[in-house]
């Protein structure tokens, strides 16, 4: 009888590591965490930029507007919002032609920018989790050229497809790169279907299965013709 309880027992505590480390994995997967949506001020005009998205693996949301209206009416919207949902801590500063507000509460980081531009207040909702909840992170599956660092890498949720694109600064030419992603694809099992390139640019398009990926290869002006600029991005 205590041999059938232990045995339970420590089937229990196994299913519930399983249970912990799938949540983990859960976790760790930008795209699958819930940010809060703020609105807009009333009678404004707006449009997703990105509802999933992840910044260097910071899980993000952004949306634009535009309010026929004063600035000042965007500011004290803002303000009596954060102010009904706790005491957050709120700060606002001036950037150029720019007014940019933020707030910060229960792990949930938020900034709007705004500006006056004929005659309309246009501005952008940025929604994060608070700075030093993720550790941030540009690790991809997309290889890198030697010469190469990643400078950024964006995720998104795109019609129900994941996408992924990644930026990289290269100490290589335009060539250079090129010929890196023909001969890696190649050996990845991807399909070229479709290439041009200028004086100082490139641009590839590869296919495997149901996923694309487009490499983009650009000089940097005025630097170096050694030095370039690639953009990768990945629908999966």
């Amino acid at each position: 009888m205590q041999f059938k309880i232990r045995a339970i027992v420590r089937w229990f505590l196994f299913l519930m590591l399983l249970s912990s480390l799938s949540q983990q994995a859960f976790a760790r997967d930008p795209l699958r965490v819930s940010l809060p949506v703020v609105p807009v001020p009333d009678g404004a005009s707006w449009s997703w930029v990105g509802k999933k998205m992840a910044y260097n693996g910071m899980p993000t949301s952004i949306k634009i507007f535009e309010y026929r209206g004063n600035s000042e009416d965007v500011k004290s919207f803002y303000k009596d919002y954060w102010r009904s949902k706790g005491n957050g801590q709120t700060q606002e500063k001036d950037f150029g032609l720019n007014t940019i507000l933020s707030h910060d509460l229960r792990g949930v980081y938020t900034t709007v920018q705004y500006r006056m531009e004929s005659g309309l207040v246009k501005g952008k909702v940025v929604v994060t989790e608070s700075p030093g909840r993720v550790t941030l992170t540009t690790k991809s599956e997309i290889p890198v050229p030697p010469g190469a660092e990643v400078a950024s890498r964006v995720e998104s949720m795109d019609g129900g497809r994941r996408t992924e694109s990644v930026t990289l600064e290269s100490h290589k030419s335009v060539n250079f790169n090129r010929g890196y992603y023909e001969s890696q694809m190649d050996f990845d099992g991807w399909s070229l279907v479709y290439e041009t390139e200028t004086f100082d640019s490139s641009v590839q398009h590869y296919q495997k299965g149901s996923d694309l990926l487009q490499v983009t290869v650009k000089e940097m002006n005025g630097i170096d013709v050694n030095r370039s600029l690639i953009l990768v991005h990945w629908t999966k």
